[in-house]
């Protein structure tokens, strides 16, 4: 096989391999948005509950010792992990789920930034660099901003 052949064949190789990456990518963010969309209808129920006790306890009647000893057995609420099925008490899921929500959305940022790049690799792969000339920008961070580039 002459050079040139190998060349193409080479190059065509990386491009399908760079394309099948962008794809794994792509359905990793989807799986991600699931997660994190399961993590916010948690902690918007979390925040249901709260608001319902707090109007509850704003009527202004006491509780009787047996509704006191019901709303303590309340707070513990059910942990899905996997195959198993675990009762936690309330603000200790409420924690885990805020902490797994911060870790589904900082690898979400990194995946679309890594999707990004893979996306641009194989655009130069393909010869399409003309297409993706501001497709690499990226945004100022806060502290970029007050450096007083742009004068105040």
């Amino acid at each position: 096989m002459d050079p040139a052949m190998q060349n193409l064949v080479s190059t065509l190789q990386k491009a399908e391999t760079t394309a099948e990456e962008v794809l794994m990518m792509k359905q990793q963010l989807v799986d991600c948005d699931r997660h994190r969309q399961g993590n916010r209808e948690a902690l918007n129920h979390f925040r249901h509950l709260q608001s319902s006790r707090d109007a509850a306890t704003e009527g202004g009647a006491r509780a009787s010792a047996s509704e006191v000893h019901a709303d303590a057995t309340e707070k513990r609420v059910w942990l899905n992990l996997g195959d198993l099925f675990v009762k936690l008490p309330e603000r200790t899921v409420k924690d885990l789920v805020e902490r797994d929500q911060l870790n589904v959305q900082k690898e979400i940022r990194k995946t679309q930034s890594d999707l990004k790049d893979k996306t641009a690799r194989l655009a130069q792969l393909e010869g399409r660099t003309e297409e993706i000339a501001g497709f690499t920008l990226k945004g100022m961070s806060s502290s970029e901003m007050d450096t007083g580039l742009f004068g105040k």
